[in-house]
């Protein structure tokens, strides 16, 4: 019951945290065990939260044995159907028996449940993949083995990619792959239990590689960062694709990370002459308070002053309606980030908090508010107008200060042009010499992949 109403309120509370959630290849999910879903794990208990909302059976979760501390955690997670998991890092030895996890797994796996995974076996916010466990591979083979692989465990791999796991109304990106056949490995198994277990782990890495966008480290990651910003919004242009796909967003920085990392190999000077650019370019953009997205597609002083006209005309109107849901969404929309930094000052558990508690904070403060208007006003319909206006107003709040901050920039940037003409055109130039740079790199390399540039 528990795990039931938990799911269903943690279901709602996703779709409201993020702003878009896209999900690729969904239909190939198995509505039944035994399965093993195997995921990367940027964000602790939001990577769970929101893999178990997709799938079609309450999975079993894999929890590091530490959490179930007191009485009432190992009630709570028994309840949320956890597993209790022994690591290596938490033994004063290094030394763990796994031989009560294992069983359970077989036992589960052999009942036809879903058992969620993440075989990294750490949570780190970033865009790498870190060393990947091979307990996924050695609980999916021995409980195929000891039904002597008849059984039919599927392993799933999903790839999560957010596009800022800490904030809220953020963009989150899923990818499902095709079912790995456990009983594949059988011939390999009955030889060598430690090669069937190696190859299988190689292949859960390899199809997590493809389903997330992965760099070496933050250096690269920054650089990764950087060429988004100047040549993503082109990119996505020149191959005629929608700006606002997500699919088609991930399909760009793949492409990016993948040529970065291939002319990083072959041609590492050119890649520093590169990051060399790049940082020059955003250094004096920082110096001027501005920012990249201002330059994407303009070029001259009448574009600068045109946008922000638009930009304030916009913000006049809306001023009330922006107001009005300020004053109504203030206390519980902060509550759970101030709460959440309080708690805690490790960043991948930020987010989830925040979820966590915002489920509290909201639902509260809304019946608190709409309870008061009913009561000394008495008229139902004004209270039901009310009510609906308090979640359509707070994200509209949202959007307007994101709004706010735009038209400031663009101001800034007309004032900067006015003012510092020469500082503002070296920028243009700086990004055009970039751009070109891009350009080449991008005919170079698709021509390596044997493809041809349409646009």
């Amino acid at each position: 019951m528990i795990t039931s109403l938990f799911r269903f309120i943690v279901r709602i509370a996703i779709r409201i945290f993020f702003r878009k959630i896209t999900v690729t290849n969904l239909d190939v999910l198995p509505k039944e065990g035994p399965l093993i879903v195997a995921a990367n794990h940027p964000s602790t208990f939001m990577d769970a939260s929101v893999i178990g909302s997709f799938l079609y059976q309450k999975p079993r979760f894999l929890v590091k044995a530490s959490l179930f501390n007191t009485t009432f955690n190992k009630w709570l997670l028994t309840s949320m159907r956890a597993i209790p998991v022994q690591r290596a890092q938490d033994s004063l030895d290094g030394q763990v028996d796994t031989s009560f996890l294992f069983s359970k797994c077989f036992e589960r796996l052999a009942a036809g449940d879903t058992i969620l995974i993440f075989p990294e076996g750490v949570s780190k916010h970033g865009r790498q993949l870190h060393k990947i466990k091979t307990g996924a591979a050695r609980i999916a083979l021995g409980a195929e083995a000891a039904k002597e692989f008849n059984l039919g465990v599927k392993i799933v791999t999903i790839g999560l990619n957010y596009s800022n796991p800490r904030l809220f109304r953020s963009d989150l990106y899923l990818t499902i792959k095709e079912p790995i056949d456990v009983r594949a490995w059988k011939e390999l198994y009955n030889k060598d239990e430690r090669d069937a277990v190696a190859a299988l782990t190689q292949k859960i890495k390899n199809q997590l590689h493809e389903q997330i966008i992965t760099t070496q480290d933050a250096e690269e990651d920054n650089l990764l960062e950087q060429i988004e910003d100047v040549y993503k919004g082109r990119l996505l242009e020149k191959f005629g694709w929608d700006k606002k796909n997500a699919e088609a967003n991930f399909q760009a920085t793949k492409g990016m990370e993948e040529a970065l990392r291939y002319f990083k190999e072959t041609d590492a000077n050119r890649v520093a002459q590169l990051k060399n650019k790049l940082e020059s370019y955003f250094h004096n953009l920082n110096q001027l308070c501005l920012n990249d997205d201002l330059f994407e597609h303009s070029h001259e002083r009448r574009s600068f002053l045109v946008a922000g006209l638009k930009h304030s005309m916009y913000l006049i109107l809306g001023f009330p309606v922006w107001l009005y849901g300020l004053i109504n969404n203030y206390l519980p929309y902060t509550l759970p980030s101030r709460c959440a930094y309080l708690i805690t000052k490790d960043e991948e558990y930020i987010a989830p908090i925040m979820m966590f508690i915002g489920i509290l904070t909201f639902p509260l403060f809304y019946t608190l508010q709409v309870w008061g208007i009913q009561k000394y006003m008495g008229i139902e319909w004004l209270t039901f107008v009310y009510a609906l206006s308090l979640p359509l107003t707070g994200f509209f709040t949202l959007a307007y200060w994101q709004d706010v901050q735009n038209t400031n920039d663009q101001w800034t940037l007309f004032s900067k042009f006015y003012n510092k003409s020469d500082l503002v055109s070296e920028l243009i130039q700086q990004r055009s010499d970039i751009v070109q740079v891009l350009d080449q790199a991008k005919q170079e390399y698709l021509l390596i992949l044997g493809m041809e540039e349409d646009a």
